[in-house]
This record gives structure tokens, sequence and C-alpha cells, in this order.
């Protein structure tokens, strides 16, 4: 929370996301028979949407204020960002099978119209 919070800035949601994807190689393998392991692989997903998005995002609107980037850009940025999760084994390649689901993942850039 404290590198994804209110103010933002690119090297600190760069190292948050660093950290998230520490965490995650280590967590998402793992095939969980509790709440709570299912509540930590859900919670290191949307941490990590959240710092990609907060990344992408090279302004500042509403509650996400970049330091970096202290305007709002109108123009550029008055939309959703949407994103897909697109699983991948440990080597970065598109995971083919069930089992592999779990093993890494990335998230794709936003596409802009």
């Amino acid at each position: 929370w404290r590198m994804v919070g209110v103010q933002r800035q690119a090297d600190r949601l760069q190292e948050a996301l660093q950290q998230i994807q520490s965490y995650a190689r280590y967590v998402l393998p793992h095939a969980f028979s509790s709440e709570e392991g299912w509540e930590l692989q859900n919670l290191l997903t949307v941490s990590h949407l959240m710092a990609v998005a907060a990344l992408a995002r090279t302004e500042s609107r509403g509650v996400h204020m970049r330091k970096d980037f202290p305007d709002t850009n109108d123009e550029t940025w008055r939309r959703h960002l949407p994103f897909e999760f697109k699983p991948t084994d440990r080597r970065g390649t598109e995971a083919s099978s069930r089992r592999d689901n779990h093993a890494g993942w990335q998230s794709l850039p936003p596409r802009f119209p």
C-alpha cells in the first residue's frame, strides 16, 4: 500500500511491482485448498493489475495522483484502461496446459481505440 497508495511515482510503482511478482512466483503455482490461500492468490493478482495500471496512466486523475505526472490529460487519458491476463509458464511463453496455468503470468499493455 505504501508504494501504490494515493500519491504515486514510477520508481515506487516499479519497486512494488517487483515485490508483487516475487511473491507471485512463489504463491500462484500452488493449488490451495483453503479460502485463505485463494484469497492470497486473488490479492496478488489484483495488486499486480493495480500497479501495472498505475504505471501505464501517466497523468493524475481523481484519487490517482502521480507525483511525476501532476497534470490531467483528457485528450489521452479520459478512458478506462482495459487489461488482459495471459497465463505463462516459467520461461515466459504462453501456457498451453491447465497444469501450467499459474506457473507465471503477465499483463498485457492497455489497448487504445
